[in-house]
């Protein structure tokens, strides 16, 4: 795999991690980072207030957020690492790569 290929892949792993990311936080009313449990209850948090949903929701939202938090970066990494490659016949001729 060439690093142009990792790099590309890393960005669309990274781009979908935060897509996941947005979507179960606007879905489940909140966000599980910023969430708790008590006495079996599981609350999601968003906007100043917490929202009250399932075990398997709020541990779902959890992972989710836990996994976007190490994908992204990984993405925006990629993106820096990812520069154009100009070929010698390029570089000869002076010409930017498209």
């Amino acid at each position: 795999m060439s690093v142009r290929t990792f790099c590309k892949l890393g960005i669309a792993i990274g781009l979908c991690s935060y897509l996941l990311y947005a979507l179960v936080s606007l879905l489940a009313g909140g966000d599980a980072l910023h969430g708790y449990k008590m006495s079996g209850h599981y609350f999601l948090y968003a906007s100043g207030m917490f929202v009250e949903v399932s075990r398997a929701l709020f541990m779902f939202a959890r992972w989710g957020a836990y996994c976007q938090l190490l994908t992204f970066p990984l993405g925006l990494l990629c993106a820096c690492l990812l520069t154009p490659v100009r070929t010698p016949e390029e570089a000869a001729r002076g010409l930017e790569p498209v």
